[in-house]
């Protein structure tokens, strides 16, 4: 949590120092999400607004980055599967539900898959669960497989093949043959 506290103090005084920079509203924005989601669930939905307004606003400063689309997709992925719980406190609190579709999702992502140079696990296992939030079974396989074809590199990347060879165990027998 400290060090999250320390890159969130940072990014806000780089947001105060160059308002109009991407990198700048990307990483409040990154910090912003990782603190709500250690905490209540106010908080998470708190730093999911912060965290939509600031991916948001770097994607109009610079809209050629694609890490911008990656995050902005998990925002979309998230409140799209928000549980009705999380929903009825987010309409309590703020009057409205943040808004997010797996469609659009799958969009982001796709986006995120076609002008990056590099490709993330965590990016395919979330193709994976859009697909299947939208019981296309057949397809959510194939990215699940394609998860496991790219190289583990570091813990994150552990964690993702392990979640999604529970989900392909689970899934498997809709594969194309």
């Amino acid at each position: 949590k400290s060090v999250i506290d320390e890159g969130l103090k940072w990014a806000k005084h780089a947001l105060e120092m160059y308002p109009g920079n991407c990198n700048a509203h990307k990483w409040f924005a990154i910090c912003s999400g990782a603190r709500g989601q250690l905490g209540t669930t106010k908080e998470k939905i708190e730093g999911g607004y912060i965290f939509q307004n600031h991916i948001n606003e770097a994607i109009k400063i610079n809209s050629r980055d694609p890490t911008l689309y990656y995050l902005k997709g998990k925002l979309e992925y998230e409140v799209a599967v928000l549980s009705s719980f999380d929903r009825r406190i987010a309409s309590w609190l703020y009057g409205e539900v943040p808004k997010g579709t797996i469609p659009e999702a799958i969009e982001l992502f796709l986006k995120f898959q076609r002008e990056s140079p590099i490709q993330l696990k965590d990016c395919h296992l979330h193709l994976a669960k859009c697909y299947l939030a939208k019981n296309e079974y057949e397809t959510a396989v194939h990215w699940l497989e394609q998860t496991l074809q790219l190289p583990v590199k570091d813990s994150e990347d552990k964690e993702t093949d392990s979640e999604a060879n529970q989900l392909l165990k689970k899934y498997i027998k809709y594969k194309k043959v």
